[in-house]
């Protein structure tokens, strides 16, 4: 007797295939990365085959090919065509699509911003998958993606890796964990953050690319941590633990998550559409007074309920099944479409593409210096106000002779100290260089010049 289809795990309902991923890199881990892999792996213990491509490979490479999957940085190798291009990002999934003509794709958009995110254009891709409402309104609004040709998959978290922390959270929270990729210690979100949660008497450590504290199993200790600061993936990877999450990153701060607003949340992908104010002390403040442990252990439960790895492959896969099913019977596309649909796309990355990398690099430079002269600016007014303690006390004790001369060291050691100091020496470095005048100016005086203000 045959089983009802509803009784059939769905990893049963499809036969196996040869899934070429795409990735722009492979190097460092970072969302799309992630993504990749954990589809990779939950695809092959399916029984298909998946496969990944990037141009850069690095350790996130290495943590596809752990699980069990290859990875090559050159398509040649690829003897055998597969059945299906799943594109991440526009480069490699039309250097895939021109490798192996007559193969259909599906091309998935994780980014509202980035450039690599953009949606090529060619009839071989049958299907685009955003990962939240705003991506979809990206493909659509922007991109002019035919609105039936865009499926939303929400994004997932591996819960067999993110388990639920062994005991519930305390009363009172004790420990908080910044955990972003782009949190700079001692700057912008990550400085409010840090000084809130000391205020309350709450422990803080950061986790992430920039704070040179990067773990390959990051779920080995989030269940340390009562609130985490976080967006994205990692915000849902803590609630997925167990961990009260304030909604915070470089693009802005959001709210704590609560049981109340975790499915609106989750409909933006708990990403940058949920940043909607400007990092405020007194704002964050207001999100750790809302930590509450029973609602917290509510989100968790929707999220393992609603967020999850098999879930989200199960819909994945049943658009992989239709784009081969619908591609199987059509008639191959003309070559003379195919270079005409190249030649406007190669246009793009002429017009558009070229030109808003070039912006992003200098962007990433601006911002480093931007970094520095912050830096150098609180280590110089740290230094300045020992200055005025020094000479304050040293105008104070002038009338008495026996002691002026060994205030007038003390100041001396104190201007000596401050012309040997790394800020001092920056500042220095800084007038040398034209270039950065203006972030001099912004140093030294606190201000632009008129011309140089942000209209």
């Amino acid at each position: 007797m045959r089983l009802p289809r509803s009784r059939i795990p769905q990893s049963l309902w499809y036969p196996p295939v040869r899934i070429l991923l795409t990735n722009h890199k492979l190097d460092v881990r970072g969302g799309s990365e992630l993504y990749l892999r954990d589809l990779a792996a939950a695809l092959r213990r399916r029984g298909h085959h998946p496969m990944a491509y990037s141009p850069f490979l690095g350790r996130a490479a290495e943590d596809v090919r752990e699980c069990a999957v290859p990875v090559v940085r050159d398509l040649s190798l690829l003897d055998d065509p597969p059945d299906l291009i799943h594109g991440q990002h526009h480069l490699p999934t039309v250097e895939a699509l021109l490798h192996f003509p007559g193969v259909p794709a599906v091309f998935f958009c994780h980014g509202w911003l980035p450039w690599q995110e953009m949606p090529p254009r060619f009839s071989r891709i049958v299907r685009y998958v955003a990962v939240d409402a705003l991506r979809r309104e990206r493909l659509i609004t922007e991109e002019g993606i035919p609105p039936e040709m865009v499926e939303v998959v929400p994004n997932f978290v591996d819960l067999e890796r993110f388990r639920p922390r062994p005991q519930p959270l305390p009363g009172r929270a004790k420990r908080a964990l910044v955990f972003d990729n782009h949190a700079v210690p001692g700057d912008g979100f990550h400085h409010l953050a840090v000084t809130a949660c000391e205020e309350r008497g709450i422990e803080v450590e950061s986790l992430g690319v920039q704070t040179g504290r990067f773990l390959d199993r990051p779920e080995d200790i989030l269940a340390e941590y009562d609130i985490v600061f976080a967006r994205g993936r990692a915000a849902m990877e803590a609630m997925a633990v167990g961990c009260a999450v304030v909604m915070c990153g470089a693009e802005g701060l959001g709210p704590m998550v609560t049981r109340a607003t975790v499915e609106g949340l989750a409909a933006a992908n708990f990403g940058m559409a949920a940043l909607d104010h400007a990092p405020r002390i007194d704002l964050i403040r207001d999100r750790l007074d809302q930590y509450d442990p029973v609602d917290a252990a509510a989100v968790q439960v929707w999220i393992r309920a609603h967020a999850g790895l098999e879930a989200a492959v199960d819909r994945i896969e049943k658009v992989y099944a239709d784009v081969i099913a619908g591609w199987s019977g059509q008639a191959a596309v003309a070559a003379s479409t195919e270079a005409a649909e190249l030649a406007a796309y190669l246009h793009l990355v002429q017009t558009l593409v070229i030109p808003q990398a070039t912006r992003e690099a200098q962007g990433h430079s601006e911002l480093d210096i931007g970094r520095r002269v912050s830096a150098a600016r609180a280590e110089i007014g740290v230094l300045r106000e020992r200055l005025d303690a020094a000479l304050e006390a040293s105008t104070a004790s002038a009338s008495l002779a026996g002691k002026s001369t060994g205030r007038v060291e003390s100041l001396q050691a104190d201007l000596e100290l401050l012309r040997s100091s790394r800020a001092v020496r920056l500042q220095t470095w800084l007038r040398a260089h034209p270039i950065l005048a203006g972030s001099y100016r912004l140093l030294v005086g606190g201000s632009l010049p008129k011309g140089d203000r942000e209209m």
